[in-house]
């Protein structure tokens, strides 16, 4: 199951992820995203809610991050755990949009 939540003012856009993104649930993610754009101001994605997270999920969200990057749109990934953050480490991503965009707990 996941649960999204958005959250704004003039300034942040806060999109606070939780709970399972996967295969079944990336849609869920998509349409989401997709209803924010477009995006006034930093976007801000707070998974301290997210407990697991499979390749699929992981695509999903690079793919949004790397739309954002194109679209020179200031965002950053707040409250990452240890395992969700290891996994976006091992794949790369965090190397790949810059350490400077994923903060932990």
């Amino acid at each position: 199951m996941l649960s999204l939540s958005v959250s704004s003012d003039a300034q942040t856009t806060i999109l606070k992820v939780a709970g399972e993104l996967d295969l079944f649930t990336v849609p869920e993610l998509k349409a989401c995203y997709e209803k924010l754009k477009p995006v006034n101001g930093r976007i801000v994605f707070d998974l301290a809610g997210l407990e697991f997270m499979d390749s699929t999920g992981v695509g999903s969200l690079l793919t949004i991050w790397k739309d954002l990057q194109q679209s020179k749109l200031p965002y950053s990934v707040s409250n990452l755990n240890e395992d969700v953050y290891g996994i976006l480490d091992v794949m790369g991503v965090t190397a790949f949009l810059g350490e400077e965009n994923f903060h932990r707990l």
